[in-house]
C-alpha cells in the first residue's frame, strides 16, 4: 500500500532537508539513543503481541472480512454504542483540511467512518498539528472537557505523542473515563528522520523556521527525536499505570524486502530504504518498534507504509477496508487477550 496526500504532507519538507545530513550523532540522551540505533528500535519487552487476534480478520490479501469483524464486534454492541472516539490527526496534516473540503484528501476518514457506524459520538479534534505536544496536549484536554460520557482515543503518527502527554498529566478522574485508545503508527521511542534533521545546525534551522512560519513550534521537532526514547524511560511506571487503567492498542506498520514492490511506491521511499540499509525496520517512518508504546497490547500490518491505514489514494486501501480495519481494532482493544497471545 502506499501514501495519497497525506504522505506528500507528512515528512515531505523534512525529507528533503535530511538529504543534507552525512551521519548522525545525538546530543541530549546520548548513550541511550546511539543504543537504540544500534539495536534497530527494538520493541519494547513489555509489549503484547495481539496480532493473533487481528490474523483472523484479514483476508489472505490483508483485507478487512465484514463477516468476522461483525461477530467480534456483537458483544461489544452496548458498551461501543456509548463511546465517544476522540480522533487526533498528526504530524503537518492542518494543510490536508484544505484537500479534504475539496475531496482530494480522505486522511483519518476511514477511521471516522468506521467509528461512526458503532459508537455514539466521532469528534475530530481541531489541533495545531505543527504545535508541540505540550501545547496540544492541552486542546485535547479542552476536548475531553466538552464530551461526557466514556471516551476512546484514535490517534495517528505524532497525535499519538500529543495524546500520551495528555494523558500522563490527566487527573485520575479524566483517565478513568477512556475505555479505549487506539494508536496508529506514533514514533514514542522517536523517529530517525528527526534525529537527522534536529542534529545538524542548517537542517534544524530550517525546519525551525518552517514551523514558525506555519504557526508551529520548534519543540514539535524534539518531540519526535529518539531522545523522546528517554522521556518514556524515565515514565516506565507511569506508562504501566496508565496501561493498567486504560486498554491501549498500539498500530505497527512494517515494509520488509518481501513485501510487493506496490506497496513501497510512497514519498517514504528513500527514508524506508535508508532505515532498512541500517538495520531498522519501519514503515518508511517509524520504526517498528518505535510505534510500540510500553506495556501496550498491539498488532502489526505487514506491507504497510506510515499513511496506508489512514488515507486512501490509487493505491492505498478503500475507505470501507479503512473503516472495518478501525471496527476490528476497536474490538480488540475492549476485548481481553485470549491465552495464546503472548508477551513479545
Amino acid at each position: 500500500m502506499t501514501a495519497s496526500a497525506s504522505g506528500r504532507g507528512q515528512g515531505l519538507a523534512l525529507l528533503l532537508l535530511s538529504s543534507l545530513v552525512p551521519s548522525v550523532a545525538l546530543a541530549d540522551c546520548q548513550a541511550e539513543s546511539a543504543q537504540l540505533w544500534q539495536e534497530g528500535f527494538p520493541a519494547p519487552g513489555t509489549a503484547h503481541d495481539r496480532s493473533a487476534a487481528l490474523l483472523p480478520l484479514l483476508s489472505d490479501e490483508g483485507q478487512a472480512k465484514r463477516t468476522e469483524v461483525e461477530a467480534l464486534l456483537a458483544p461489544l454492541k452496548e458498551e461501543l454504542s456509548e463511546l465517544t472516539v476522540l480522533v487526533v490527526p498528526g504530524f503537518l496534516t492542518d494543510s490536508l483540511e484544505i484537500l479534504r473540503n475539496l475531496g482530494l484528501s480522505d486522511y483519518l476518514d476511514g477511521q471516522e467512518a468506521g467509528a461512526a457506524q458503532v459508537v455514539r459520538e466521532v469528534i475530530r479534534v481541531d489541533l495545531n498539528s505543527e504545535a508541540s505536544s505540550k501545547t496540544n496536549a492541552m486542546t485535547i484536554a479542552d476536548a475531553v472537557a466538552g464530551t461526557e460520557g466514556p471516551l476512546c482515543l484514535i490517534t495517528h503518527s505524532k497525535g499519538g505523542l500529543d495524546s500520551l502527554t495528555y494523558l500522563l498529566q490527566a487527573e485520575p478522574a479524566e483517565r478513568a473515563r477512556f475505555s479505549c485508545w487506539i494508536t496508529f503508527q506514533a514514533p514514542f521511542a522517536g523517529a530517525p528522520l528527526a534525529d537527522v534533521t534536529a542534529e545538524w545546525w542548517l537542517p534544524r534551522e530550517t525546519s525551525e523556521a518552517l514551523l514558525d512560519a506555519v504557526g508551529g513550534e520548534a519543540q514539535t521537532l524534539g518531540d519526535m527525536t529518539s531522545n523522546n526514547n528517554c522521556y518514556t524511560a524515565e515514565r516506565l511506571e507511569a506508562l504501566q499505570a496508565l496501561n493498567e487503567e486504560i486498554p491501549i492498542l498500539s498500530v505497527a506498520g512494517l515494509l520488509s524486502a518481501d513485501d510487493d514492490l506496490e506497496d513501497h511506491v510512497s514519498i517514504n521511499l528513500p527514508v524506508l530504504l535508508w532505515m532498512r540499509g541500517v538495520g531498522i525496520p519501519s514503515d518508511g517512518l517509524v520504526p517498528l518498534g518505535s510505534a510500540i508504546l510500553p506495556f501496550s497490547d498491539y498488532v502489526t500490518f505487514h506491507g504497510t507504509d506510515h499513511t496506508a491505514l489512514v488515507s486512501g489514494g490509487p493505491l492505498g486501501r478503500s475507505l470501507e477496508d479503512r473503516a472495518l480495519i478501525t471496527q476490528a481494532l476497536l474490538a480488540i482493544a475492549l476485548t481481553a487477550p485470549a491465552s495464546n497471545e503472548t508477551i513479545h
